[in-house]
């Protein structure tokens, strides 16, 4: 099966939607990681994204441009909430990690060419081979996937993570915008560059 990059701007604008609601309720509901305050200040910052499509309008090429984060008022130290749109310090975009892997995995070698051109990026197969290493060591071991796994439909296999993951919320949701939501919301914990600088 040929995987193609999605382009539309309205699964754009529902991730970034998405991204909206978890860090409205990260701010509602959440705390200072350092001093367990809950007194926390809206404090985005910029970001310079790879891996969006230049078809995209500029309205939703905006939306990427900044990451939510917090300030605590008490001790002035950064909080930043779980992400579906970024993955950590990661440059290129968590869509775009996630659509290439996934194509990785099933032994499929996107054409890079075409991902150049449509992304306005230099993505080399030496960074597709660095996200392929992460997801099969750095995701694999840590706590979160140790926690997690047990919990997901089938066996899932080191080299197949994410298309594990996938079948699993397939199974549950036909739309593609929902379960690429979906999937990107599981793997949001480990987006957190303070709780995994990875």
């Amino acid at each position: 099966m040929y995987v193609t990059f999605p382009v539309k701007d309205s699964l754009f604008l529902s991730i970034f939607s998405f991204d909206k609601e978890i860090a409205e309720d990260f701010f509602n509901f959440g705390c200072c990681r350092h001093c367990k305050s809950k007194a926390l200040s809206w404090s985005n910052y910029n970001r310079k994204p790879r891996g969006l499509p230049k078809e995209l309008s500029q309205d939703t090429l905006d939306k990427y441009r900044y990451r939510f984060s917090f300030i605590c008022r008490p001790c002035r130290l950064r909080t930043t909430p779980p992400s579906v749109r970024f993955m950590g310090r990661k440059v290129y975009t968590a869509l775009s990690i996630l659509w290439i892997s996934l194509a990785c995995e099933q032994g499929i070698s996107p054409p890079l060419h075409d991902l150049r051109i449509l992304m306005e990026s230099c993505l080399s197969q030496q960074t597709i081979e660095r996200w392929m290493r992460w997801w099969q060591h750095n995701v694999w071991n840590c706590s979160f996937w140790k926690t997690f796994r047990g919990q997901l439909l089938g066996e899932i296999k080191k080299n197949q993570i994410i298309l594990g993951v996938w079948n699993h919320f397939k199974q549950q949701i036909m739309e593609t915008a929902s379960l690429v939501n979906a999937i990107l919301k599981f793997f949001s914990p480990i987006t957190r560059p303070e709780i995994y600088p990875f």
